[in-house]
């Protein structure tokens, strides 16, 4: 598999990798019938993010 390089990336086109595993995590969210927001708690994680995971977008991390 590619992986792309910082500037192969563009910003209207998601990853295939956050696809994939992103449309995972929402098949199965919604087969345990979850809310996207009870989820996010449950997992500690901003709704908008796990949203943005769902979506296949790309998201940033910043670690110290």
């Amino acid at each position: 598999m590619h992986i792309p390089s910082v500037n192969e990336i563009k910003e209207d086109k998601p990853l295939p990798v956050y696809s994939h595993f992103g449309a995972f995590i929402k098949k199965r969210r919604e087969e345990l019938h979850i809310t996207q927001e009870n989820f996010a708690r449950k997992i500690r994680m901003d709704r908008g993010h796990l949203s943005r995971i769902e979506c296949g977008k790309p998201t940033l991390s910043f670690t110290n």
